[in-house]
């Protein structure tokens, strides 16, 4: 699994192929860091090239970790990650009018799922 959404870097190297590469979470108390590496392409991913860049993401939420209770069974933890990494965060700004509204902050929202077949 993986997520295609493009990215240029200051360098003006473009990548568009985003893969979980290693995380850790901890269900009872609720926090998780996942390292999201991004690839030039899925070609360069599968031929075991160096990631373009990283990004490190962290969640914490005591009372549930992916919306689900601590007791539950989890499945496919990959799933569950990538859901995760797709929604919305939204942040407090001040608009032209001085009015404070929210905005959604995260790139990741519009990043489309890649199943991988091999």
């Amino acid at each position: 699994m993986a997520l295609i959404l493009e990215k240029e870097l200051n360098t003006g190297i473009i990548g568009n192929y985003w893969k979980v590469t290693s995380f850790k979470f901890n269900i009872l108390e609720g926090r998780c860091i996942c390292k999201l590496s991004l690839y030039k392409d899925e070609d360069t991913r599968r031929n075991n090239k160096e990631s373009i860049t990283t990004e490190i993401l962290r969640w914490q939420d005591k009372e549930t970790l992916f919306g689900l209770s601590s007791s539950e069974n989890i499945t496919n933890p990959f799933i569950l990650m990538y859901n995760k990494i797709k929604e919305p965060i939204y942040k407090d700004k001040i608009d032209e009018y001085g009015v404070v509204v929210e905005e959604q902050v995260n790139p990741f929202v519009d990043a489309v799922d890649k199943i991988e077949s091999y």
